[in-house]
């Protein structure tokens, strides 16, 4: 997806050269805002091809507007967003030089918006540049920032001074021009009263006052000890603004001011130094949208001042632990707060002490605790590292040494040195040397800082863990016996700084560093002996030299000085002049002046002149740049493709000797063939006879088989008719069966309605007993009431009839 809008862009802008019509214009337009809105910045990886055409094209364009189009500041936002990507920052600022275009577009009559934005890319695109000639831009750059600083434009004197100090940074020429331009004294007097009134401009004075030390004469006493007093307030300011850029200059002078012992003794005798830092986590930990910038730039400022003796910095550091361990799994971060880790653990474990203070006892544990915790989450780091490592993205490659770093510094460490062998897998370590290892490996990229620095890392730690575990010193003897790490190896020893030599000469002293490894390595370095390129300064210097000790006479030096109406009038002074010597007149005085006002003119003359050849000779100079870059990436590509058909041949190579063996081998075994098909041949002629017979008997079969196989037709019909009947009968069968299962479901119901009836009947009879009894008692009952009335009866018969008699006799 990235290539393809490179590949528009590139597209769109040669349309929009060919035809400069509204629409053309329009889609180069749309294309330049969706590369200022990409989300990646790799796209702008200058190692890619697409992408320096991309920044070529980019150059041609703006070299063709002025500061009203529109397209410029779409430019302006594409140049931003790579400002973003390290690598393409420095490509911007040294192989594609985009600073003069931008130089153009200073125009006094421009909005305050866009000098703001135009002098925030030109603050990205001077920090750390480096000036090695008089370049034609620089006074027009200079005079215009000097303007700012001095204006009345309040809002631009802290980035104008920014962008004034990063040019005058270690850069001579860019000095000398500040020189013409101003008086340099007055200057800087009113920069002195800038900054009393602009806070944010005191990092910067300070700055340019180091700068000019020789004609300043160096920065007082105390004006150093209110800076340091002050930058801590100011990283506050800072922070409070998400300025990462002034929290980088004022980050980079504290480390350059450090450096002397008096500013050293002001930072140790400071007694607030470390309330004041505190105060900074405290802004930190209450942010809740804080740039990555300001977060990378805070964590190299706690590396710094870690290395001091400040007066209770020491109790901070568990805070610093805290803080860096969150941003472990932010890539802009990452590298920064695993430096400030290892800046931790070094500081507290690996300087030998026998009577440690309690106090730092208890530091030392609460750091082992916290990093105990987090061991789990920093290998898993380098487990997701092995699958992103890729050789020409620095930012992985830096992450990961920071990474290395740390784990060798904790595998110190007894607490740690256990879980991490036990906790880590040799092959995560064995797949981040495979893009070294891989076939389709450039040697060019080896000499990136970031790739060699990175594996020497790797290597130093695979030393100290094979000191513990035979399985890794097998790992290392195996890794060192690759070419490639050789040539690492060289490259370090070669191109490094004296830490990176320090290590790889270190390794070669360790016990898995064979003699047959020392000596690959001698070998890759007499190879490498004859491709050692020297840095662009040096090469510089070198040619100025060559230039200044040869005879060489420019085409500037014949360049005549005067033109022909100003020789005449020249010569026309000088006779004068010759005969008012002669005859001693008072007007001598007055032509020497006019003769001094010729010389002027000329030299002016002479000065555009030179000017406008070096206006041409840079821009030739940048294009050629340009062109070397192409064609590096072209040449890059080639030898790619070269070693892909050189391994491809020597494949093919190997596969043609093996086909060759194996064809050797068919033709044997076709020998072979041969000799067993004549024996096979001669078994099948005696076998033909015995085939003959058989073949009549076979005959004899066949007749018997067809009379067979008459009776077996006639047994078939019978079996059809015999089918036919059994169809019928089995129909009818199943027709009964099916009667039968029916009759079964029947009998089966009605077994069930018997079986209930029966039920019912012997409950009914159960309750007929129960009723006879009933009716037995109740008979019983009947019979003795009958017997009590047939008394009652035969007693009123007995009293009727005595009263008969009784009333017969009273009768």
């Amino acid at each position: 997806m990235e290539s393809e809008t490179i590949k528009s862009f590139n597209r769109s802008l040669t349309e929009y050269f060919s035809q400069k019509t509204e629409e053309a214009s329009h889609n180069l337009h749309r294309n330049l805002q969706v590369l200022a809105a990409s989300t990646s910045i790799s796209v702008f990886n200058p190692g890619n091809r697409e992408t320096v055409e991309l920044l070529s094209n980019l150059y041609e364009l703006m070299m063709t507007l002025d500061s009203k189009a529109h397209l410029t500041w779409a430019s302006i936002d594409v140049l931003q967003q790579a400002c973003c990507n390290p690598s393409a920052r420095e490509s911007l600022m040294h192989t594609f030089k985009f600073l003069p275009i931008l130089t153009k577009f200073l125009d006094p009559k421009l909005i305050l918006e866009k000098k703001i934005k135009i002098l925030q890319l030109m603050q990205d695109l001077t920090y750390g540049i480096k000036i090695s000639w008089q370049e034609a831009h620089l006074p027009h750059l200079i005079s215009t920032l000097t303007k700012w600083i001095t204006g009345d434009e309040i809002e631009l004197v802290p980035l104008s001074l920014s962008v004034l100090v990063n040019l005058c940074y270690n850069n001579s020429a860019a000095i000398y021009t500040l020189m013409k331009s101003v008086n340099v004294k007055s200057f800087l007097k009113t920069l002195l009263k800038v900054q009393r009134s602009n806070t944010a401009s005191k990092v910067q004075v300070c700055k340019l006052l180091f700068i000019l030390e020789g004609i300043s004469g160096g920065i007082p006493d105390s004006e150093l000890e209110t800076y340091i007093k002050s930058t801590c307030p100011t990283l506050k300011e800072a922070i409070n603004l998400s300025n990462s850029s002034l929290m980088r200059h004022v980050i980079d002078f504290f480390k350059k001011i450090i450096q002397n012992e008096t500013a050293k003794k002001i930072v140790n005798n400071y007694p607030n130094y470390a309330e004041d830092i505190e105060g900074l986590l405290n802004i930190v930990s209450e942010a809740d949208n804080l740039y990555d910038d300001c977060l990378a730039a805070l964590f190299d400022y706690f590396s710094c001042v870690i290395g001091l003796d400040i007066l209770g910095l020491e109790g901070l550091y568990p805070h610093f632990l805290v803080l860096a361990l969150k941003m472990l799994k932010t890539d802009n971060v990452a590298d920064d707060a695993l430096r400030l880790i290892s800046n931790i653990v070094t500081d507290l474990f690996t300087k030998e002490s026998k009577n440690i203070p309690p106090e730092k006892l208890e530091i030392m544990e609460s750091v082992q605790q916290l990093l105990d915790e987090h061991l789990q989450v920093i290998i898993s780091l380098i487990e997701v590292g092995s699958n992103e490592v890729v050789l020409s993205d620095n930012e992985v490659n830096l992450k990961l040494t920071a990474l290395l770093h740390l784990l060798t510094q904790m595998v110190r460490i007894e607490k740690f040195s256990d879980k991490i062998i036990s906790q880590l897998d040799q092959q995560v370590l064995r797949k981040l040397f495979d893009p070294l290892l891989s076939p389709e490996c450039e040697e060019n990229i080896l000499f990136q800082k970031p790739v060699y620095t990175f594996y020497v890392e790797a290597l130093c730690f695979i030393t100290d863990l094979s000191d513990r575990e035979t399985n890794w010193l097998l790992l290392y003897n195996e890794m060192l016996q690759e070419k490639q790490v050789q040539t690492v190896l060289s490259i370090a020893l070669y191109t490094g700084s004296e830490y990176i030599k320090k290590k790889a000469l270190t390794l070669t002293g360790t016990a898995g560093f064979l003699t047959e490894c020392i000596g690959l390595l001698a070998k890759r370095m007499a190879e490498l002996n004859k491709l050692v390129i020297f840095s662009p300064s040096n090469q510089t210097n070198q040619q100025q030299q060559a230039i200044s000790n040869s005879s060489y006479i420019s085409p500037i030096d014949m360049m005549p000085m005067l033109t022909i109406t100003q020789e005449g009038h020249l010569n026309s002074v000088l006779e004068k002049c010759e005969q008012a010597i002669r005859k001693n007149e008072g007007n001598l005085t007055s032509a020497i002046m006019e003769l001094y006002q010729y010389k002027m003119a000329a030299m002016n003359q002479n000065l555009r002149q030179l000017q406008m050849s070096q206006e041409a000779a840079d821009l030739r100079a940048t294009r050629l740049q340009h062109n070397l870059c192409l064609t590096n990436s072209e040449v890059s590509r080639l030898h790619q493709l070269l070693f892909g058909s050189q391994q491809s041949l020597e494949l093919a190579t190997k596969e043609t000797n093996s086909l060759g063996s194996q064809l050797s081998q068919v033709k044997q075994e076709a020998l072979e063939t041969h000799n067993k098909y004549s024996e096979i041949l001669q078994n099948l002629r005696s076998k033909t006879v015995i085939i003959s017979q058989q073949n009549q008997e076979i005959e004899s079969y066949k007749n018997q088989l067809g009379i067979k196989e008459d009776k077996i037709n006639n047994l078939e019909e019978e079996l059809k008719v015999k089918s036919q009947e059994y169809s019928q009968v089995s129909s009818e069968l199943l027709g009964a069966r099916e009667t039968i299962s029916a009759l079964k479901k029947n009998l089966t119901s009605l077994e069930a309605t018997v079986e209930t009836s029966k039920k019912e009947i012997l409950q009914q009879s159960l309750v007929l007993t129960k009723l006879e009894k009933v009716i037995s008692e109740k008979d019983k009952e009947i019979s003795e009431l009958n017997k009590e009335l047939s008394e009652q009866r035969r007693m009123r018969e007995i009293i009727s009839e005595l009263a008969m008699g009784k009333r017969k006799l009273d009768k």
